[in-house]
């Protein structure tokens, strides 16, 4: 996952060329931190998937003003948009997501959700200003639906993964991606989408389809599509 390994590759960074340990101490901490993760099914793309949340915010607003002939105001549209499809959808959608697998699936189909959505942001630079104005709102409607399919799976995933005893760790670790997203994102999406483009916004929607596609194995992998609601209550989305 990009952002995982954004990651992983400051952490190597800070621990041998600041605080001094050995290219091996690191490797074995990150390897085992990794394992662990992989081993409690803690969905590493959580860091991955959580760069979505800027894309709205901060990498469409940059395209729409530096890079296409979008009238300014659409940029203020968006996030409207976006926050009354939020608010009128949410409920609905996430009353869908009942136990891992449908949460699961929800992840996978938010993944494509966002490579369609950026899809269409991309290909606004090359048009005029009214037809790539009704391309941006569609794309950040599609981008929004992807992110309210993301949100009701988190919601569940969060809980379900974890085992009763340890559902704060487990909640906190899950947390973290987001954190750690948060920081990277400014710079990886003006990376992606403002430098490089078009390409880079296919390459990000990419990153969150291979990111979505792998969380349904991560859940097979956790066993916890064979467990009976009896033996395992989950937490419902409303």
């Amino acid at each position: 996952m990009l952002g995982s390994s954004v990651f992983m590759v400051s952490a190597a960074l800070f621990y041998t060329r600041v605080v001094g340990l050995s290219v091996a101490q690191v490797g074995i901490g990150l390897g085992i931190g990794g394992l662990v993760g992989l081993l409690s099914g803690v969905p590493v793309g959580r860091v991955a998937m959580s760069l979505q949340g800027d894309v709205v915010l901060f990498a469409l607003p940059l395209w729409i003003v530096g890079h296409t002939h979008v009238p300014r105001f659409v940029v203020g549209a968006t996030g409207l948009m976006s926050t009354v499809l939020v608010v009128a959808l949410q409920v609905r959608i996430g009353r869908h997501v009942t136990d891992s697998a449908s949460a699961a699936r929800a992840w996978r189909r938010s993944g494509w959700a966002f490579l369609a959505g950026m899809a269409l942001m991309a290909v606004t630079g090359a048009l005029p200003g009214g037809p790539a104005a009704v391309l941006v709102l569609a794309g950040v409607g599609v981008h929004t639906l992807g992110e309210i399919l993301q949100a009701a799976g988190s919601f569940e995933l969060r809980y379900a993964l974890a085992p009763a005893h340890a559902q704060g760790q487990y909640s906190g670790v899950f947390g973290f991606g987001g954190g750690i997203a948060g920081v990277a994102a400014p710079a990886l999406l003006g990376w992606l989408c403002i430098s490089w483009g078009a390409p880079g916004w296919f390459l990000l929607g990419a990153v969150f389809v291979l990111t979505g596609s792998a969380v349904p194995w991560v859940v097979r992998r956790a066993g916890l599509e064979s467990l009976a609601p009896a033996d395992q209550p989950v937490l419902k989305t409303v």
